[in-house]
């Protein structure tokens, strides 16, 4: 299954752009070996085309300590004149902002619902897997990354003329890490949160601990956000690079923090909602509401697929097709929450 030897490669990808924080670096033979095997495995490219939507993505720059980073801005062809929401998308390892546009076709949405989307692109000099690094302690909290995927998100909508209340962070593998670690170091900035085939937040502190999570899952409870965000989590049952019970871990965390912040405990659906046909193709949604009955925290587990974006377009990369089409899943989401004042 091209999903699952996908999720092969991407380990390897994760590993390689991880070792470039170790202190001991890899000897060259290593390295030239596991890049032999990722040739090998790599699916081919997709072919180059304009991302879905009718209105104009044009590449934006933000300065940023001393250096000039690249982004990628999306805005609707039609606006209704108030100010709209702004999405922030964080890619996975292997991909760049083009391919995390088309895969996802989060602009298509954009143009449909009424949004701007801006696409975050880790450079290979960061990482040389452009994998955001989630797991390295100072792009934890208000720092490195973190920091930048907010001054990012602020200086998008800025030039967007976004609703400053309504701007949202999803991410996809270490993307989907990295967006817990920025939403929750900047709930001043992001009014919910979604997380794709990710790991919990504080999960990692280093490289060998990433590896060890994404394979078993976080050893213990994971400590309890001192914020809460809205949360959306979306993960495969067959995901063999990152291992399902994350997104359980994610979950728990993201209730526990609602209780400690809100001072009230979420309230779960009395029953989970399903989608797509019975058995390995089953998907289970499951959602908490607060006292108003809104969604605060929701969680889609899908069947029969491996480290994919669910129901996302051939065009782009680490992709899957599926009974529920993730982005729009995260947009409802999204919609529904505006920040408020902290």
């Amino acid at each position: 299954m091209a999903t699952r030897r996908a999720s092969s490669l991407s380990l390897l990808s994760s590993f390689l752009g991880a070792t470039r924080h170790i202190t001991r670096a890899p000897r060259p033979k290593f390295i030239k070996t596991f890049q032999q095997l990722l040739r090998k495995a790599t699916p081919p490219a997709a072919k180059e085309r304009p991302a879905a939507g009718r209105g104009k993505m044009a590449r934006r720059f933000l300065q940023w300590e001393g250096s000039r980073r690249a982004y990628w801005l999306y805005e609707p062809e039609f606006q209704a004149g108030s100010p709209l929401p702004l999405v922030v998308m964080l890619h996975g390892c292997q991909q760049d902002a083009k391919d995390f546009a088309q895969g996802s076709h989060m602009n298509k949405l954009a143009e449909h619902y009424g949004f701007a989307v801006a696409y975050a692109e880790q450079t290979q000099r960061a990482n040389r897997m452009r994998c955001w690094n989630w797991f390295a302690r100072h792009h934890q909290g208000q720092s490195g990354e973190s920091a930048l995927i907010s001054a990012l998100a602020l200086d998008a909508a800025r030039k967007a003329g976004a609703d400053a209340s309504c701007i949202y962070l999803a991410g996809m593998s270490a993307g989907g890490a990295m967006a817990l670690v920025a939403a929750h170091a900047y709930p001043d900035v992001f009014a919910a949160v979604a997380c794709h085939s990710g790991v919990p937040l504080g999960a990692a502190s280093n490289a060998y601990e990433a590896l060890r999570v994404m394979r078993h899952g976080p050893s213990g409870v994971v400590s309890t956000p001192s914020v809460f965000v809205p949360t959306i989590v979306f993960h495969g049952s067959d995901d063999t690079l990152v291992h399902p019970v994350n997104a359980a871990r994610i979950v728990d965390a993201a209730l526990r923090a609602a209780s400690k912040s809100t001072g009230g405990q979420l309230v779960p659906l009395p029953w989970p909602a399903q989608a797509g046909a019975s058995g390995s193709n089953e998907v289970t949604v499951s959602r908490w509401v607060d006292r108003q009955g809104r969604v605060q925290v929701e969680s889609w587990s899908i069947g029969d697929m491996g480290h994919a974006w669910a129901g996302g377009s051939d065009a782009g990369k680490f992709t899957a097709r599926s009974p529920v089409d993730a982005s729009e899943a995260m947009v409802a989401f999204f919609l529904s929450h505006r920040r408020s004042p902290r």
